[in-house]
């Protein structure tokens, strides 16, 4: 299992698991035949109607251009996924932490038609993501981008550490001020210093979150951290 080091716009490093070979395969094979679908409907639809609708050729032409475009097409319209990737539960990210750019999908776009050429069958790729071990294919080291695993969308409170008692009482009621994103962060970022037994990142972490709310505690930093995404589920479950 690989994992790949994403910066995030908090300069907080985060571990994301890597989409692996097979992932983006079958992705791949999936987007095929949704590809080969829209082609054949397309035929279809033009020898059905050759005799009614008028300049068949020229139409023709204009409904296969979504077909040359689609990973394009698709990952900018759906923020970073293909049909394929989205069934799959892969995305494309920027490794910055940003959000992937036109200019990023474009890049990616035009070194697949090298990568996935007539003669190579996209071996190309296939090889410099084995070797590479970022999940990165030509187009995505030039994109400064990645294809990691998502998890599946959950509830807030399952996000966070579960539901929360009716009777339990908030230690910190400023934590209801935080945002979704903003727990979902501390989150991600504790998890990540726990499992990695990063004691400094747990501290910066902790102090971060205390000037974000306005307090002071003088509890650990991870117990610290664990109360007030246990306030905000409070707060935030059922709403």
């Amino acid at each position: 299992m690989e994992y790949v080091r994403i910066d995030t716009t908090q300069n907080v490093a985060i571990d994301y698991e890597v989409a692996n070979l097979g992932d983006r395969i079958i992705a791949s094979i999936i987007d095929y035949f949704i590809l080969a679908g829209y082609i054949i409907a397309w035929f279809l639809i033009s020898i059905g109607f050759r005799n009614v609708i008028p300049y068949q050729e020229m139409l023709l032409i204009i409904f296969l251009i979504p077909a040359f475009f689609y990973d394009l097409i698709c990952e900018v319209a759906l923020d970073g996924q293909s049909f394929g990737k989205k069934i799959i539960k892969i995305k494309v990210v920027r490794l910055d932490g940003s959000q992937p750019t036109f200019g990023n999908y474009l890049l990616r776009w035009l070194l697949r038609l090298i990568e996935g050429g007539l003669f190579c069958y996209g071996a190309i790729a296939m090889v410099v993501i084995l070797i590479n071990g970022k999940g990165q294919r030509l187009g995505d080291i030039a994109a400064g981008t990645s294809v990691i695993k998502i998890k599946p969308r959950v509830t807030l409170s399952e996000a966070i550490l579960g539901q929360v008692q009716e009777e339990y009482t908030p230690e910190y009621p400023e934590s209801a001020n935080l945002s979704d994103r903003d727990a979902r962060l501390i989150k991600d970022i504790l998890q990540t210093s726990v499992r990695d037994k990063n004691q400094e990142m747990l501290l910066a972490l902790s102090a971060k979150v205390q000037g974000m709310l306005g307090v002071e505690s003088v509890a650990e930093p991870e117990a610290f951290l664990r109360t007030v995404l246990k306030d905000f589920t409070f707060y935030t479950q059922g709403v």
